[in-house]
């Protein structure tokens, strides 16, 4: 088996996926996003050869139906299995990042049930993201066994290639071919100004100003914001 990483970071999220060359965030998911650059060369390695796609709802921007050889599966395996003897390649496009509002139940349910918050992050990010993936790798023709049959997988990182092959119990290799660099997210306005704020404190700090002349010279409604800037760049 060919595992084919996409992205040169150790965890992909909708929000790197959303992100332009220049680490600022797209207003929408489109082909400035290094997400869609992704997508696009996930499909175009498999040179036309048949493939099954496994992607998010936010994804399906992409113009799949241009690529008449993808497939675009649901989510879920079930009812896949009708591809066994006709698919050897798949592109995985998910991440195990839970929306935002089930982080914090996450932790209070395994908080109530006495387990390490760090161990049952990983088991539910297992069951949410790997083993899913690995049951719709599985739909392949690997599923029949085929001797020396090649299969082609893009799937989001390296880590992930690394669990893929744990879960299936295969010996794989990776290409690295495609993989794109995830850019820095840049900086945002409030950021900035901040930045720029806390560069101005430890300047005025260096030209023996106190904390007092410091917060009124800047406008800083407290020292306390002074005292706390300068205790971080000590």
């Amino acid at each position: 088996m060919i595992l084919v990483p996409l992205f040169n970071t150790k965890k992909i999220s909708r929000e790197k996926m959303e992100l332009k060359e220049d680490g600022t965030k797209s207003l929408k998911f489109d082909e400035t996003c290094i997400g869609w650059k992704g997508i696009k060369k996930a499909i175009e390695y498999h040179q036309g050869e048949r493939i099954l796609v496994q992607c998010f709802s936010w994804m399906k921007k992409f113009p799949f139906s241009n690529y008449i050889n993808a497939t675009v599966t649901s989510f879920d395996s079930r009812g896949l299995n009708v591809y066994r003897d006709t698919h050897h390649r798949t592109v995985n496009i998910i991440h195990g990042n839970p929306i935002p509002i089930l982080k914090p139940l996450h932790t209070k349910m395994l908080s109530m049930m006495g387990v390490d918050i760090e161990v049952g992050r990983a088991a539910i990010e297992h069951e949410s993201f790997i083993e899913p993936m690995a049951q719709h790798i599985a739909r392949t023709s690997i599923r029949n066994g085929i001797e020396g049959e090649r299969i082609f997988v893009a799937l989001p990182t390296i880590d992930v290639a690394k669990q893929i092959e744990e879960v299936l119990q295969i010996d794989c290799e990776l290409d690295l071919s495609i993989m794109l660099d995830v850019p820095e997210k840049a900086p945002t306005p409030a950021k900035m100004k901040t930045a720029e704020r806390d560069r101005m404190i430890r300047e005025l700090r260096s030209k023996n100003y106190t904390h007092k002349a410091i917060a009124e010279k800047l406008g800083i409604g407290s020292t306390k914001t002074v005292q706390r800037v300068l205790k971080k760049a000590a």
